[in-house]
């Protein structure tokens, strides 16, 4: 028959087919199909299994907030980041107490910037910690007294770790 379309044979075979119908049978039809199919091309395996973990492993167990190896010893309580980086909290145990009492860090809270001085001690450089441990900023100084601006620093808590020839200490820095 020329001119008959499927959808003239359908209306006349049930006339009384509507849009709203002719979706419900669909979703009706696909909700019987899709999980035979689903099993039948073997795709009902968790999509999770699917997803890297932080090295890369399809699967894998290396995901944000469980423990890794920074490869650092001064930092303690090592874990993967939200960005897959593996970050640990600095460990100030072992500080040389003479030289911790011989450092200042004024102002602090700190605005602009931040100036370290140390009486006892040629301060060799430093690393800078934000609350998470992750290290944002590090730099050689070689000096007894140097300026650390905030540029490009959020507000909140940090750790400092001063490096001198006899050993590191830690101090809190508050960035209002």
């Amino acid at each position: 028959m020329p001119g008959v379309t499927a959808h003239t044979a359908s209306m006349a075979s049930n006339p009384n087919m509507s849009p709203e119908k002719a979706r419900a049978y669909i979703d009706t039809v696909m909700g019987y199909m899709n999980p035979r199919i689903m099993a039948a091309l073997q795709l009902d395996q968790p999509c999770d299994l699917m997803i890297p973990d932080c090295l890369g492993v399809p699967g894998g167990t290396a995901l944000p907030g469980t423990p890794c190896d920074d490869s650092d010893p001064n930092t303690l309580d090592d874990t993967w980041s939200e960005g897959c980086d593996c970050v640990g909290i600095p460990d100030a145990i072992a500080e040389n107490q003479g030289l911790s009492a011989s450092v200042t860090l004024m102002p602090n809270p700190v605005h602009d910037q931040v100036t370290i001085t140390s009486s006892k001690a040629r301060i060799l450089g430093y690393e800078l910690y934000d609350a998470t441990g992750r290290r944002v900023r590090t730099a050689n100084v070689n000096a007894d007294r140097f300026t650390l601006p905030r540029t490009g620093l959020q507000a909140g808590a940090y750790f400092i770790i001063l490096r001198f020839e006899q050993g590191n200490v830690t101090r809190k820095l508050a960035l209002d």
